[in-house]
């Protein structure tokens, strides 16, 4: 699982909080919010992941062939 710093998961769990009590008008306590915080992390991180992956490898393969195609442009004729 995701590991957050001491510091960015404070930010976090607050700005959550926050959230939660200014959009649902819900008051909610730091042990809800860290319980639901830790369940988006389990539950949507590897699906967040796992596009992020192949986001990259689409750029990665677009960046690739244009390089590619690139490379043909130098070639010299040959008599």
């Amino acid at each position: 699982m995701l590991q957050l710093e001491n510091e960015r998961r404070e930010r976090l769990v607050e700005r959550l909080r926050s959230s939660i009590e200014d959009e649902l008008d819900l008051e909610v306590g730091r042990f809800d919010v860290e319980f639901l915080l830790d369940l988006f992390i389990r539950e949507v991180g590897p699906l967040v992941y796992n596009r992020a992956l192949d986001d990259v490898h689409k750029l990665v393969t677009r960046q690739f062939d244009d390089l590619s195609d690139g490379l043909y442009t130098l070639a010299r004729p040959v008599d």
